[in-house]
């Protein structure tokens, strides 16, 4: 903690001495990195697997909550050249890629995780709207394929939830293709199509 201090520290004296921009965004993404890290170094992996999983849920919503609002910002800061908004939208990883590969990691410890059913199908349509919105090719691809191969194998899933499953996968679709419209990033999905 206290070398941690220190850099951060040493980064805003310096940039005060040298009269450089600070950048916030960035000491915040450093910040988030080191929170992440102590949650890692304090679970016990043999006997808090249900804690690891709930904290693996719990970054999950901040980083969703995080790329929301970096959606929101682009919305009401809309620039000229908007075709390239998407790589805006990264909440605290580098690039929309890693962003979306963290998204699609932390599904499964969403769903085997002791979170309440009602939260659990919240943030799974946001996560499914978020990877929709970031355009990812090959996550797209293995959420697909491992949708599928998981639905081949719990077809005890689908009994008298096929209407439900069509209503919730429609509105995930429509949301998303929607926010692609609003930030002008829609004709890219297109083309991911065009073989």
């Amino acid at each position: 903690v206290i070398i941690f201090t220190s850099y951060i520290f040493v980064v805003l004296v310096n940039s005060l001495i040298i009269d450089t921009y600070v950048d916030i965004i960035e000491i915040i993404k450093l910040i988030d990195y080191f929170l992440f890290f102590i949650l890692l170094f304090n679970v016990n992996w043999d006997k808090h697997k249900i804690k690891f999983s709930s904290g693996v849920t719990t970054l999950l919503v901040i980083i969703l909550a995080l790329g929301y609002l970096q959606i929101l910002f682009i919305l009401f800061n809309q620039s000229e050249d908007i075709s390239d908004n998407f790589y805006l939208i990264s909440a605290t990883f580098s690039h929309k890629n890693i962003y979306s590969i963290v998204i699609l990691l932390s599904l499964p410890f969403l769903v085997l995780g002791n979170v309440k059913r009602n939260n659990k199908i919240i943030i799974f349509i946001a996560s499914l709207i978020m990877l929709i919105s970031l355009q990812t090719r090959s996550v797209l691809l293995a959420f697909f394929f491992s949708s599928v191969y998981y639905l081949y194998f719990k077809k005890e899933l689908l009994k008298g939830r096929r209407i439900n499953l069509f209503i919730i996968s429609s509105f995930v679709l429509f949301v998303g293709l929607f926010i692609q419209h609003r930030l002008g990033t829609l004709d890219s999905f297109i083309d991911i199509f065009d073989f």
